[in-house]
């Protein structure tokens, strides 16, 4: 019974946004940054080195069984720190490794919206650049902690990084089934998994959705952000969505959540999916760039984020 009203009050509390367009959101989305953005995938993508723990290094796999992977997760927490977030690390085995960032909301702190993707990648191999699967989803979550951090939200965003996605979703039902265990209050999951592939230039932008809890609703806001802020994404609906990626895991315990990704049920599927040459040269960079702005606009209406007003002393 308290699961039910929860999902009611949820589905409330998304109804009740004002879709009008509001300044502060459009100004997130105009600080959207492409260079930030791909500079980020190059890092994760090991095109070019990085400093990590003050030391250069270059990530050459984010694969489950490279030692580099957890260097991977050693910068995704060097960024969140870096913005000012409590960041944690959630380890469930030898290798498993999620990370996450908490800006704690100033009015609703135990009301909780989830931006997120998975950061591991394929394939086994000594090389794994992954820069579609899922540095895209990876670097738009860094930069969405870079941006977000800068205002004041209402409600607590969680910014996650989940590993062993490759595996099953490993490290996102083990963090699901944990908030589901300790009754946490989650809003709403946003997941971003393979944005920047748009071979066709059609900007089609699958929105991926199962009539669980309040994901309808989640998908409806998207649907009406990307209108009201003329972000130029050709939305296709997809219900039975696919439980492929990490918002599933959300899904299985009883939560809202949606998936937004590039054509995976439709024509246009990456021809370098889980190979080698995943690399960012293959990117449709302008595409990518309204995918991330969609789920920003999203997730920044969702926790009412706002101008942070200064304290006069």
């Amino acid at each position: 019974m308290k699961r039910f009203l929860l999902i009611v009050l949820i589905f409330i509390t998304i109804q009740s946004v004002n879709f009008g367009q509001s300044p502060v959101i459009q100004n997130i989305i105009n600080q959207t940054n492409l260079d930030s953005l791909t500079h980020f995938v190059r890092e994760l993508s090991g095109e070019v080195s990085t400093i990590i723990g003050g030391s250069p290094y270059t990530i050459v796999s984010r694969n489950k069984n490279n030692a580099s992977n957890n260097m991977a997760a050693n910068y995704i927490k060097q960024k969140l720190d870096s913005y000012g977030l409590v960041t944690y690390d959630q380890w469930w085995s030898g290798t498993g490794r999620n990370v996450y960032g908490v800006q704690l909301g100033s009015q609703y702190p135990n009301k909780k919206y989830i931006i997120c993707a998975h950061y591991d990648d394929m394939p086994s191999g000594a090389t794994a650049p992954g820069a579609d699967d899922n540095a895209s989803g990876t670097a738009a979550v860094l930069e969405a902690a870079r941006i977000f951090t800068q205002y004041d939200s209402k409600y607590t965003i969680i910014y996650a990084l989940w590993d062993e996605e490759e595996q099953g979703l490993v490290g996102s039902a083990y963090y699901a089934q944990q908030a589901a265990l300790a009754g946490d209050s989650i809003m709403g999951v946003i997941n971003m998994d393979m944005t920047a592939w748009d071979n066709d230039n059609d900007s089609v932008g699958e929105i991926h959705v199962r009539n669980y809890a309040n994901s309808n609703a989640l998908k409806d806001l998207m649907i009406q952000v990307n209108t009201t802020y003329s972000i130029g994404i050709t939305p296709v609906v997809e219900n039975p969505g696919t439980t492929a990626s990490d918002h599933a895991s959300f899904w299985n315990n009883g939560y809202g959540a949606i998936l937004l990704i590039e054509e995976y049920y439709g024509g246009d599927f990456n021809a370098y999916y889980h190979s080698v040459n995943d690399k960012i040269q293959y990117y449709n960079q302008p595409y990518y760039h309204k995918m991330s702005k969609l789920a920003y606009g999203t997730v920044a209406t969702l926790a009412q984020l706002t101008d942070i007003v200064p304290v006069e002393m």
